[in-house]
Order: structure tokens, then C-alpha cells, then sequence
């Protein structure tokens, strides 16, 4: 795993994740995604500090002086420093869909307890664009999740979701969370692999 020092942190638009202690100004009652669903921190007061396990996919995960973790709001992550404002993507809304468009904004989405993205970990299983009678598209995507019970699959479906309906053409997408088959280490890329040291 990689750290950062203070120094270069919030300076660079790299992808980051790594383990720093920070103080945070999260105010109790901000609303954080815990694997319990989005939820108001109220274990977690002004000036408290935080671990930051990572910033990826315009989110951060941390986790608090008593051990549970939690990812901060894009717009909170962006506010505390943990990352930058994103930078918009200029898409010309003459621009034709194309599914591989789908593939690339699936990629910007990073499962909150593991640096990587959830197309390099094997969790996106499918991708369907039907075209419309309107000439716009539905898109059907299947994901899956690491564990069958992980806490975090309706925030990452969610995700998934908003990073798509913003593409070009899209008027509806439907994201299924789906357990057949079961997500394996099999799923994972080369890429997964060598991030997560196990090639």
C-alpha cells in the first residue's frame, strides 16, 4: 500500500490510497455511507481524528478513533482536502453513445474498502444497452459484490448508476446487484492483482 506525506496531499489528481491520521472538521450528524447504508455520524465530533484508508473514485474512506469505517460524501471528501473537485469530462451531447463510454465510467467507481476499481475487481458481470424507441438508451448492468453480505453493495450500485446516467444518450439505467454466480478471486484483473500484491 502506498502513503502520502502531508506535503503532497491534495496537490496531485493521482489516484491515492494509503494510511495518514488526519484531525477532521466532520461535524457530528454528517451524513457518511457505513456498511449499515448512508447514515449520520454521531460517534464522530469536530476536531475527532480520522484515518484516512483511502481517496478513490471522487470519494474518502476513513475510519474513526473507535474503529468503524466510513466513506465521507463526495462533496465532504472535496471539502475536508482528502481529494480535488473532479474534473468534468467534456462529452458533446452530439456525441454518439458508445458502450465502451459505460465500461469507462463503471471504472471510475472504487469499492470503499479495497483500491480498486470495480471493473478491475470483476464485479461489473454484464452490460446491456437496449436502444429506445425515443433514440436514447437503456442500459442494464449486472455487479456483483466481494462477500455476500457486504454492507456496501447498494452504495456502489448506486454509484455505478449515477456515473452512467450522466453519459451521453442515456435516459435509463437499471443496476441489478446479483450473487449468481458468486464474485471469486478469479474475477480479479491483472491489474487487481498486481494493486492488491498478489502477483
Amino acid at each position: 500500500m502506498l502513503a502520502w506525506n502531508n506535503d503532497t496531499w491534495g496537490k496531485s489528481s493521482t489516484t491515492r490510497s494509503g494510511l495518514r491520521d488526519v484531525t477532521t472538521g466532520i461535524i457530528a450528524g454528517t451524513k457518511v455511507a457505513t456498511e449499515l447504508g448512508w447514515r449520520p455520524v454521531e460517534a464522530v465530533a469536530e476536531g475527532d481524528k480520522v484515518t484516512l484508508l483511502q481517496a478513490l473514485g471522487g470519494s474518502a474512506t476513513v475510519t474513526t478513533s473507535e474503529g468503524e469505517m466510513a466513506r465521507l460524501s463526495p462533496a465532504d471528501s472535496i471539502d475536508f482536502g482528502f481529494i480535488e473537485a473532479p474534473v468534468k469530462r467534456e462529452v458533446s451531447s452530439d456525441e454518439p453513445f458508445n458502450v465502451d463510454l459505460v465500461w469507462e465510467a463503471a471504472a471510475t467507481v472504487y469499492d470503499p474498502e479495497i483500491p480498486v476499481d470495480i471493473v478491475e475487481l470483476g464485479l461489473v458481470y454484464k452490460v446491456d444497452p437496449i436502444q429506445l424507441t425515443t433514440g436514447g438508451w437503456q442500459v442494464e448492468i449486472d455487479m456483483s459484490v466481494t462477500a455476500p453480505f457486504c454492507g456496501m453493495g447498494d452504495i456502489l450500485r448506486q454509484d455505478l448508476h449515477d456515473a452512467v446516467a450522466v453519459l451521453p444518450g442515456v435516459e435509463f439505467v437499471d443496476v441489478r446487484l446479483v450473487f449468481d454466480p458468486p464474485w471469486d478471486v478469479s474475477r480479479l484483473s491483472d491489474v487487481a492483482r498486481l494493486e492488491l500484491g498478489m502477483m
